[in-house]
């Protein structure tokens, strides 16, 4: 593919910039990340803003050209630390926890420099040089879309004040004003031609790669959606678009800092190869950077294998690991999603340890979901199960069965989903079929005489086809159990088919995201007699029209979740054509 010169250029320029890091040491992680997204807007002014209007770049870069404290951006962020720090920094509001768990945005956390969740897991998070040269090398031709680096950046801010500064008191008006002006730049980039151009350029990549129904997102190695990339592709539609192990690849293992899906898709990044460990789920089309927050508890440059899905329900928090059943924010924790599995092939201590060998003493379940614990590793030994099936539940350290208290050293958390019923968009008693006369099989044909030969009139004479056609009819229902997701053992499904004579029960191992296809055989015969009244020949031809119905339908599920998608079936119109030959 092709790009035009100042994309390759950007590309260029791109390359030789130096990551934006997060600040761990830090006294409050929330200054910290504003910080980052602060650097990453000069990072983008210096490479992109002469692309802005100028008098909008001026506004908001500097009056000087640079990306100063003078410009409207530097000044709007110097008003949200100052309103954190009024209304925000005190105890009351953000808990003391010694250990950042996964819903990293409503905590005050003090990092060691270069660590992870303890000083025993040491992994140094600063990108090397010869990472930085490694990564700088690496470039092959891909696209890069300046206007949505900024969106990632503003609308990053966006939700940084409404998670940080809501939950404080007297934020109401930053929280408006960085609404509106989030919507400002909304609006500029979506007149800009350059930026249009971006866009255009990007889709026709996707578009030379797989069909448009597959494209899915976009993974980083630097924040920012910065460095060397990575395109997905829908790993429902065929489960190889997944990415089992990220060091197979040129993007690299443990280089993962930012991702951001297509609209109405979700990435999913896991610690480990093969999905274990914990993760981190994104499902804003502006992007998400990988770090310790609502999406989940995987930090930066720890991201192993990596999935992305369309048009699926993102996996729901499953529950909450502790460390202490008594003081439990002072110590170790993390949430986690629906399917995560924890020391099956790699040991819990491995980086980033939020939950190390024989350290669990706490479990909190969400309703519809359970935990399961092993007392040895790869699920070895004694096992107990903390229920949350008909509501959330917490088992304490003398509530954790066989296993006990400090014992734990394999984890599994799931949140199952059990099939409840399916509506159509149409009922099945109104379905008809969009047939073609011109492509009708005859069954049978069948002469009728009635010449009454002794003359007046004479009762009808009928006579009734025995002969029968067997053919064949393909049914497709395009969405059932989605990848990603968990579901009960032995899941299975009932759907209605056009002509089928039963309906059709599916199971979980049987389909997935795209869904699943049958054939049914059916014999075409008619009960409608042939009849001849007086005085009359009758020639009665028994014909079958193939036909075909597509019809959407809704999959409820017992968490109240629903699943969208259509059948497809094909089906047979019988009819009988007669013609009359008076005597």
């Amino acid at each position: 593919m092709k790009l035009s010169a100042s994309i390759l250029l950007a590309q260029a320029v791109s390359a030789k910039q130096t990551d934006v890091q997060f600040n761990h040491d830090h006294e409050f992680h929330q200054v910290a990340e504003l910080e980052k997204w602060e650097a990453l807007a000069g990072k983008w002014f210096r490479l992109h803003g002469d692309n802005l209007r100028k008098s909008f770049s001026k506004k908001w870069k500097g009056p000087n050209g640079e990306f100063s404290p003078e410009g409207r951006f530097q000044k709007e962020i110097k008003k949200l630390k100052k309103s954190f720090d009024r209304n925000c920094s005190n105890k009351k509001t953000f808990h003391g926890r010694k250990n950042e768990g996964s819903d990293g945005l409503a905590q005050q956390v003090k990092f060691l420099n270069g660590t992870s969740i303890d000083d025993e897991t040491f992994k140094n998070t600063s990108t090397s040089n010869a990472t930085r040269e490694r990564r700088s090398s690496e470039n092959s031709e891909k696209i890069h879309n300046s206007g949505d680096r900024i969106r990632h950046v503003i609308l990053n801010i966006e939700q940084w004040v409404e998670e940080t500064l809501s939950s404080c008191g007297n934020t109401n008006k930053i929280i408006t004003r960085w609404r509106n002006f989030a919507k400002k730049w909304e609006r500029e980039l979506e007149k800009n031609p350059i930026f249009e151009q971006e866009i255009q350029e990007e889709k026709r990549y996707f578009r030379s790669q797989v069909t448009a129904d597959e494209r899915c997102g976009v993974i980083f190695t630097q924040f920012g959606l910065h460095g060397n990339q990575l395109y997905l592709y829908d790993a429902g539609i065929k489960s190889e678009h997944g990415i089992d192990d990220l060091g197979e690849t040129n993007f690299g293992n443990d280089e993962l800092m930012s991702m951001k899906p297509l609209p109405g898709c979700y990435i999913r990044a896991y610690q480990h190869v093969n999905k274990e460990g914990y993760s981190s789920v994104c499902d804003k089309y502006y992007g998400c950077p990988v770090r310790k927050s609502s999406n989940g508890p995987l930090t930066e440059n720890e991201g192993s294998s990596v999935y992305c899905y369309c048009e699926s329900k993102t996996p729901p928090k499953c529950g909450t690991i502790w460390s202490s059943d008594t003081h439990p924010y002072d110590h170790h924790w993390a949430t986690v999603y629906d399917g995560f599995e924890i020391g099956v092939n790699y040991s819990m201590d491995n980086s980033p340890r939020y939950m190390g060998n024989d350290w669990l003493s706490r479990i909190t379940v969400n309703k519809g979901c359970q935990m399961k614990i092993w007392e040895h590793s790869n699920k070895g030994g004694s096992d107990f199960t903390c229920q949350g099936k008909y509501h959330a539940e917490t088992c304490g350290r003398y509530d954790l069965g066989r296993v006990g208290d400090n014992e734990a050293s394999s984890i599994s958390c799931i949140c199952p989903r059990e099939f409840d019923y399916v509506r159509y968009d149409i009922p099945t008693r109104n379905w008809k079929l969009k047939y073609d006369e011109n492509k009708g099989i005859t069954i049978d044909q069948v002469t009728v005489e009635n010449p009454c030969y002794y003359g007046g009139s004479c009762p009808n004479q009928s006579h009734v086809s025995s002969q029968t056609k067997t053919v064949s009819s393909s049914h497709n229902w395009s969405r059932v159990f989605e990848q990603g997701l968990s579901y009960t053992a032995g899941a299975s499904a009932t759907f209605e088919g056009i002509g089928m004579s039963q309906s059709v029960t599916m199971s979980v191992k049987e389909t997935y995201t795209n869904g699943e296809t049958r054939t049914s055989s059916e014999t075409l015969s008619s009960t409608e007699p042939c009849v001849a009244g007086s005085h009359t020949r009758v020639i009665c031809t028994y014909v079958a029209y193939p036909g075909k119905i597509k019809v959407g339908y809704t999959i409820h599920w017992k968490d109240r979740s629903t699943t969208r998608g259509s059948y497809e079936g094909e089906g047979w119109h019988h009819d009988i054509l007669i013609q009359t030959i008076p005597y």
